[in-house]
């Protein structure tokens, strides 16, 4: 079935107040609304009219004030019935799209629609041998739909977003609304605000170090305690490990007896405990195993899961086994130019990723430096440039780790943070649960 982004769009504007600031803050284009025809439509009209009453009143438009409201607008009933009408069909309407996501379609097919009628267009100068003009007008439409579907344009006037901008900033004092999504981390989550949305997030470590453990209690908490809705993208273990590393965390059970199926009673009763808990689970925990996975196939597979959920927080692990689509021959660039493409993913879903890398084998064995820096990274300084935030995990007794002890003590240490703060804290590491936790101390309540 097609869908109706007009109808969906006005419906989603209408009924939910965070829609409508957002297409506001953002000045998004009436023009779009329509695209079929590319002519004043019923249904601009009335995304227009529904704008115009926020701006006045502060509030969503009703279905009773509507046609008043309409009134006050327009000298032509016929029109008016005809928006009113259009209004009363987006009340009914159900939404089954995020917003961000809807616009992004309705900016694609207005993309398609341009070109065509750009292409329509120099066909006329094409006949009258006019190969400039025939040239100009492709170049003219080509660079429309680059400037609406570009990902990297946020653009409006600042008075105009003052408003909106006021009002997140009100959510965020009343505890409506987070900055980001929290980690579960205190101290990170204090300096930071989070992991926020838009933003590629890196967590690095050595080879064992603990990247996948802090990623998926990220995860889990971002999942569990949070009720979020996460997509985790696996390149480098299978689904089942995926599952069970996530269960031993959440039931808090061994692993290894997991693995071997030598659960202790205690344990068998909190995992079945937890298995029924999360089967009732509104929100998901979506897991994504492929090893050939590339940045076009997150992107696609994101489009395809947003449909249904409003999709909060993406993991990939990890961004150093990722497919690279149009290799360079150069590893470091080629490595950088996935970072790009994955941060793109976050502005273009206006969510966060959560990836990870690994350091230097020379930065590991360097006992001086209690902690990893951003040049410690291995293969690509460019991976760095791109990230937003990055955290460093470092095994505080390596010698312990090689003994095959299962709890060790971490220093994790806020490398890099455009919003934010740096900073380090203590962390504990219980392997064999996959349990990571912060050692609380009187400065990071």
């Amino acid at each position: 079935m097609e869908l109706n982004n007009d109808l969906e769009f006005t419906s989603s504007i209408l009924k939910d107040k965070d829609n409508l600031l957002h297409v506001i803050s953002n000045n998004f284009d009436m023009a779009m609304i329509d695209f079929e025809n590319g002519s004043s439509s019923i249904s601009r009209e009335a995304c227009i009219c529904m704008i115009d009453f926020y701006k006045k009143y502060s509030c969503l438009l009703s279905l009773e004030q509507a046609e008043k409201y309409l009134l006050t607008l327009y000298t032509d009933t016929t029109k008016v019935s005809a928006i009113l009408l259009y209004i009363k069909e987006a009340h009914d309407f159900i939404p089954t799209q995020n917003i961000a996501f809807l616009i992004d379609l309705i900016k694609k097919n207005y993309g398609l629609y341009t070109i065509k009628q750009s292409l329509f267009s120099s066909l006329d100068s094409l006949d009258v041998q006019d190969l400039d003009g025939t040239v100009s007008k492709i170049v003219s439409g080509l660079a429309k739909v680059n400037a609406i579907t570009s990902e990297e344009v946020d653009e409006g006037n600042l008075a105009q977003n003052l408003d909106a901008f006021y009002d997140d900033y009100q959510k965020i004092q009343r505890g409506e609304k987070t900055v980001g999504v929290p980690t579960g981390f205190n101290t990170f989550d204090r300096l930071t605000g989070g992991l926020k949305s838009g933003e590629l997030d890196i967590v690095i470590a050595g080879s064992n170090e603990g990247k996948s453990v802090c990623m998926l209690n990220i995860a889990h908490h971002a999942h569990v305690v949070l009720k979020k809705n996460v997509v985790y993208f696996s390149l480098e273990l299978p689904k089942a490990q995926i599952m069970r590393r996530y269960m031993a965390l959440a039931a808090n059970v061994n692993i290894d007896r997991f693995r071997d199926a030598t659960l202790t009673p205690e344990e068998n009763t909190k995992l079945l405990d937890k298995m029924e808990e999360l089967k009732h689970t509104e929100n998901i925990f979506y897991i994504v195993d492929n090893p050939a996975c590339n940045a076009a196939m997150i992107q696609s597979k994101i489009e395809e899961l947003s449909l249904k959920h409003k999709i909060d927080l993406v993991v990939i692990d990890y961004l150093a086994i990722m497919k690279t689509q149009n290799p360079t021959g150069q590893g470091w660039q080629d490595l950088g130019n996935m970072a790009l493409a994955v941060r793109r993913i976050a502005r273009t879903f206006d969510i966060p990723v959560l990836t990870a890398m690994q350091v230097k084998v020379e930065s590991i064995k360097n006992t001086k430096n209690p902690v990893y820096n951003m040049t410690d990274i291995a293969s690509s300084f460019m991976v760095i440039h791109h990230a937003d935030t990055v955290m460093s995990l470092k095994l505080q007794n390596a010698e312990a780790a090689a003994l095959g002890l299962s709890t060790h003590e971490m220093i994790a240490s806020i490398a890099k943070c455009r919003d934010g703060q740096k900073g380090q804290f203590s962390i504990t590491a219980v392997f064999d649960r996959m349990r990571m936790s912060e050692v609380l101390t009187s400065g990071n309540f």
